[in-house]
């Protein structure tokens, strides 16, 4: 899941909305008519199978926090923040709820103080994936 971290590290957040919607399991695992992988512009049907596939192989509460995390990235991408927002927190807390049922050990907050909420208009700095590899 490489275009998840994607969003730490891009200026295009607008081509990264795109395929990480593709990628939501919400959006894939979605039981309506209407959806089907040629739905997908960023994913060919055989990859969409796949995550389909793989998908529905996982735990729900592992579904939901990868759901969530994309809903974290893409809550307020066409909009500012301010210092607070509800499109962010919510998410955020179930992750958070869910983490502590399922994650033997919770990184600790303090290695992520290097992208501050208040830096870059609420984006935080971007970084790369590789700044938190060996942090815990």
């Amino acid at each position: 899941m490489e275009t998840l971290w994607e969003f730490t590290n891009t200026d295009r957040l607008d081509i990264w909305d795109e395929k990480i919607e593709d990628l939501n399991p919400w959006n894939i695992l979605e039981e309506h008519p209407d959806n089907n992988p040629s739905n997908y512009k960023t994913l060919s049907i055989n990859e969409f199978n796949e995550l389909y596939i793989f998908y529905n192989s996982l735990d729900k509460n592992f579904i939901d926090m990868i759901g969530n995390v994309i809903e974290i990235g893409t809550g307020n991408l066409y909009g500012a923040t301010g210092k607070f927002s509800l499109f962010s927190l919510k998410p955020t807390l179930e992750v958070l709820r869910i983490a502590k049922l399922e994650i033997k050990q919770i990184p600790d907050i303090k290695f992520f103080e290097f992208s501050k909420f208040s830096e870059e208009n609420g984006w935080g700095n971007n970084f790369s994936k590789d700044k938190l590899k060996n942090m815990w």
